[in-house]
């Protein structure tokens, strides 16, 4: 795939070395030649000095061809309109924008922009990892339900079907050597691992019931 990234801070330059190496074709634009030193010498994708919202930069970096366009730099207003640009003009399969201020989220709904926030991520993440007794968050889905997953340490046979009626959370995986999908006859065991579907409550008690009681 062909990706644009707009803004080599180091959100911008981690997500553009992820994409290189995953093998994904990538250009970088930033206004500051220095920002790029942060791909170090091992990116070998495409850099452009100047500004994101100047359709003649972006016909440079291959807008036209994009699979995707993703704006990160940190000016809020610039990332809804690289994104604006990129849905309406180029018609851009995915354009999606980084919210550098939370308080700018409305804003974003409000275009209709797709976004991401590091900032509610990061703190989502660290609270979940602080409060849900070492249950591991994977995503947040909505405002209500999350993807977890949690470790078995209780030296004893469970199945599937009773852990879900039991916390009323649904069992998506189980990891062994390998993920394998879930179904209600499955047996867990102690060091499987689980993938479930619930709220952080719920998390919270169904590692506590598998935790190590010796």
């Amino acid at each position: 795939m062909y990706f644009i990234i707009v803004g080599c801070g180091y959100f911008g330059a981690s997500l553009a070395l992820k994409l290189a190496d995953k093998g994904h074709d990538v250009v970088v634009i930033d206004k500051e030649k220095s920002a790029f030193a942060k791909l170090g010498p091992s990116f070998n994708g495409l850099t452009i000095i100047g500004v994101g919202i100047d359709e003649d930069v972006l016909k440079k970096a291959g807008i036209e061809k994009a699979d995707a366009v993703i704006a990160s730099t940190r000016d809020d207003n610039t990332n809804i309109m690289i994104s604006e640009i990129a849905k309406k003009i180029y018609k851009v399969p995915k354009v999606v924008a980084r919210v550098y201020l939370q308080s700018k989220i409305n804003t974003y709904k409000d275009f209709n922009v797709d976004f991401v926030c590091p900032t509610i991520i990061g703190v989502e993440e660290m609270y979940n990892t602080l409060f849900s007794n070492g249950t591991k968050l994977l995503a947040n889905i909505g405002n209500d339900l999350s993807i977890f997953e949690v470790r078995i340490q209780k030296d004893k046979v469970f199945k599937v079907e009773e852990i879900e009626s039991k916390f009323g959370v649904r069992v998506c995986a189980i990891k062994r050597k390998e993920f394998q999908i879930a179904n209600g006859n499955d047996d867990l065991q102690k060091e499987d691992v689980i993938v479930i579907l619930s709220g952080l409550e719920d998390a919270k008690r169904v590692s506590k019931y598998f935790g190590d009681e010796s």
